[in-house]
């Protein structure tokens, strides 16, 4: 079982990488691309920080993979934020947003690299795989911050999808439902669960993205 949600998650890494790459090259120069794109290979990130991690060969090489996958939600958070800030004028940001993103992404980032113990305090092994044993005052912070800009991009989306017209109204709707059902589904297997020791279901959270993913796309 644990080789097909490792096959599973390469080939959603694989698929968002490429939903990223063709909505970038159609318009390198909107924000709001830019800001998928950079979801979009974050997500990918995620996917397959979490495929190394069940695969990893000791529990030295599991708790760095453990450092790789909580990385990238927060990259995720800053993507989520530019993309549904600037979405559908393409070319501006409300910064009052991102700049909160980007400042609290940039700091959790480099304490979880370079701190060994922030987060991921050790490895666990028990009959069904690998648990991470996680630091509870460092792991409410994290949550925190990812809950808070995930939640104001589906306030965001939800505004927007009442005050445009015509394809953006539909756009932001799509937008809000889809991510809405992925939130829902990887905040529970990857954010809630964990936070009560069950590990069984981090791999669900990624594939929920990537389909997700390849919807926003199409609608962009």
């Amino acid at each position: 079982m644990k080789l097909l949600e490792i096959i599973l998650l390469y080939l959603a890494a694989l698929l968002v990488v490429v939903v990223g790459l063709a909505v970038f090259q159609r318009r390198k120069t909107h924000l709001n691309n830019v800001g998928f794109s950079l979801l979009c290979f974050s997500m990918a990130g995620w996917a397959f920080g979490i495929a190394a991690f069940l695969g990893a060969p000791s529990d030295e090489a599991a708790l760095i993979w453990a450092k790789v996958y909580y990385l990238f939600p927060i990259v995720i958070a800053i993507g989520l934020t530019i993309f549904t800030t600037s979405f559908p004028d393409k070319k501006r940001v409300v910064w009052l947003a991102v700049v909160p993103a980007l400042v609290g992404g940039i700091i959790l980032a480099l304490t979880l690299l370079i701190q060994r113990d922030f987060l991921t305090a050790t490895i666990v092994e028990h009959d069904w795989g690998r648990e991470v044993l996680l630091t509870t005052s460092h792991y409410l912070i994290y949550s925190v911050y990812l809950l808070l800009f995930y939640g104001l991009a589906l306030v965001v989306m939800y505004r927007k999808s009442l005050h445009e017209k015509g394809i953006f109204a539909n756009q932001a709707r799509l937008f809000f439902c889809g991510f809405l059902v992925t939130f829902i589904f990887g905040v529970g297997c990857n954010l809630l669960l964990p936070w009560f020791g069950n590990y069984r279901l981090i791999w669900l959270g990624p594939l929920f993205l990537a389909v997700f993913a390849v919807i926003i796309a199409y609608s962009i």
